[in-house]
């Protein structure tokens, strides 16, 4: 193998892997339409939320007849489901962070938005979900009828706190009696910056979600993928096998 047909190899190797690898990412960076309709969620990482770490599993559970193990799993057999923990989900896609909210059915469950902060590499911003005009999100509020609202973001920090954030989308689902009432809503990683100029929107190696009141631990976003580095990465051991390889042959010829 001379060395202009290895180049050409090693070219059409790294070519294949990263042409459908980043179609893929970029059909797969924008799968959120902020509407009020949830069912674009359904295929991302999600996780069960409380603002305390409460059991799954809870021994000597009257059932109304007998004490039993009651076992609290999802659809998909996970600990948790929506009797006793929200359902969060926290996606990027390079321009936009995207926060999806479910909440519980356990009485005294509310969907707060006034404490919702966000980590870049431990550096943060925090902001509000309102009402448009800046009224709350409370699920006392029994003048709100039950519908579909799209409802603002805004700042909570900095000289900037109550504006609303340009470029953000945000819907809440408020459902009769309250039960399971729904938010998404998507912010641009720029405003961030906005806040806490300490943040960097161009490369980090972490995004995380907490709300104090509505949780105890914080969660980790999804939707960045390094498969064409690990593609690049598997065609570079490639390549650097062939070489070895073909240098071998070629001291075995002159020898």
């Amino acid at each position: 193998m001379t060395f202009n047909v290895l180049r050409k190899t090693i070219c059409l190797l790294i070519l294949f892997i990263i042409l459908p690898t980043n179609y893929a990412i970029a059909s797969a960076q924008t799968p959120i339409t902020i509407d009020g309709y949830y069912n674009d969620w359904s295929g991302l990482p999600y996780s069960w939320e409380y603002n305390h770490n409460n059991p799954y599993i809870i021994e000597h559970f009257w059932d109304g007849t007998q004490n039993i193990t009651k076992v609290y799993t999802d659809e998909n057999g996970n600990p948790y489901n929506l009797e006793i923990r929200h359902k969060m989900a926290l996606y990027f896609d390079g321009e936009y962070v995207y926060l999806h909210i479910q909440i519980s059915d356990k009485p005294g469950s509310g969907m707060n938005g006034e404490d919702y902060r966000f980590y870049v590499d431990d550096k943060m911003a925090a902001f509000r979900v309102t009402y448009a005009g800046g009224d709350h999100l409370n699920k006392h509020d029994k003048k709100t009828e039950p519908s579909i609202y799209f409802v603002e973001v805004r700042h909570r920090d900095g000289g900037i706190s109550n504006m609303v954030v340009e470029g953000a989308t945000a819907a809440f689902t408020k459902n009769p009696d309250d039960k399971n009432n729904e938010l998404e809503l998507k912010i641009p990683l720029s405003a961030f910056k906005l806040q806490n100029n300490e943040i960097s929107i161009g490369e980090f190696n972490l995004l995380e979600f907490y709300c104090p009141n509505l949780m105890y631990r914080r969660i980790a976003c999804s939707g960045v993928s390094t498969s064409p580095i690990i593609g690049i990465a598997f065609c570079l051991v490639i390549v650097g096998v062939v070489l070895y390889v073909n240098k071998r042959k070629l001291r075995g010829k002159e020898a």
